[in-house]
Parts: C-alpha cells; structure tokens; sequence
C-alpha cells in the first residue's frame, strides 16, 4: 500500500532506494574510505503506466498544497513505514485524448526523504 499526503495510490512501478548520507568523506594513503555516516534516507521511484487528468490533478495537489507530505509505504528494512518526503522532478508524457481529456502515459516521480 502507497499512500501520499492521505491519497491511497497504486502504482504500476515502486522502488525504495536506501541511501546513507555522509560527512567527513575522504581516502586515507591506502586509498580506503574514511566517512562518518550521519543519517541514512530513502529515496522512492514511483511510476504509473496511465493516469487520467483527474488522478494527476488528485496527486499533484497534495504536492502544490506542501512541499513536505507525510508517505506510508513499504519499506524493505522495516515494513511499513510512514516518513516525510518531498517530491523530486515530475514527468508526464501525455498518451491521448479521450473525449477531450488527457491520458497520461508513464507518469513518474521520485519521493526524497526529508
């Protein structure tokens, strides 16, 4: 289950990405690394093969409303989870019309830990 800012969503593509975040980063004369990791975040792909217009508006408004949303989603190390996110570059290549309103095709973002 994938929910954003209070919106239940199912995409067609969902992967979680686990970073570390370092400081201090350097090789010593052996050429090993010496870091200090300071916090370690996610990084969610999220991607849906059609969206309508009203399911994007849906979406996109919770981003437009905050910068930061609160996500519950699944987390391979914990389980579910729930985390504040902010949204990274938003794609959405338009597929056609129906009866005048877009279809979206491929619609993808990604979701950067706080």
């Amino acid at each position: 289950m994938l929910v954003i800012g209070g919106l239940t969503v199912h995409p067609s593509d969902f992967e979680v990405s686990i970073n570390d975040v370092v400081e201090n980063a350097s090789r010593n004369a052996n050429a090993n690394l010496i870091a200090e990791r300071i916090s370690t975040k996610r990084k969610l792909e999220i991607k849906f093969k059609i969206m309508t217009q009203a399911e994007c508006v849906a979406l996109y408004t919770i981003f437009s409303a905050s910068f930061f949303v609160s996500v519950t989603y699944c987390d391979p190390l914990t389980g579910s989870t729930t985390k504040t996110f902010y949204p990274s570059d938003r794609k959405n290549p338009m597929s056609r019309y129906r009866s005048g309103v877009p279809i979206w095709k491929d619609v993808s973002f990604s979701l950067v830990e706080q």
